[in-house]
């Protein structure tokens, strides 16, 4: 099963244990949606053209860069729920100009 086959009219609810938390809907291959949940973050939700990889069945590490600069790297286990990521974006104040978080936690799907 593809990655677009399992998320295809489906809502991915995730929580990271940092506190950020979205919901991701994929509208078509290679097009995602995400609203941020809360107010931790500037930017409260966009539209994305992404990039996926499988590592194998279950497993894919999903990638985008958005406009402002923020770039994401996702590794979601279907099997466990687990999600972790990797998030940097602009900062003139940090080291190569690029602050960046690792993110982990969990996730859920559910009819969009």
């Amino acid at each position: 099963m593809t990655f677009f086959d399992r998320v295809k009219g489906k809502k991915l609810t995730v929580r990271y244990e940092s506190g950020f938390a979205f919901t991701i809907v994929y509208p078509e291959e290679g097009l995602l949606s995400w609203k941020a949940l809360g107010e931790s973050i500037a930017v409260t939700q966009e539209e994305e053209r992404y990039e996926v990889l499988e590592i194998r069945d279950g497993l894919y590490f999903v990638n985008w860069v958005e406009g402002p600069g923020t770039v994401l790297s996702q590794l979601l286990d279907f099997e466990s729920g687990k999600v972790s990521a990797f998030m940097t974006w602009n900062d003139e104040n940090a080291f190569g100009k690029r602050e960046k978080i690792l993110h982990k936690g969990t996730f859920t799907v559910e009819e969009a």
